[in-house]
């Protein structure tokens, strides 16, 4: 019997991210999604719902 692997959510906590031009990484989960910290200190955080993470994950 083969099993579907679970990802949690705090297994993407460090990924990359890229977001049109910018980039950075998940650095916190906030309820249902994630908050995202560019690596650009100008550009800030971001938020960013569970269900589209893993079209912005580098």
């Amino acid at each position: 019997m083969n099993k579907k692997e679970t990802i949690k959510m705090s297994d993407l906590i460090g990924k990359e991210i890229k977001i049109g031009e910018m980039e950075g990484e998940i650095t916190n989960i906030l309820g249902v999604g994630y908050e995202i910290t560019f690596f650009n200190i100008n550009y800030g955080k971001t938020f960013i719902d569970a269900r589209y993470i893993y079209n912005y994950i580098v």
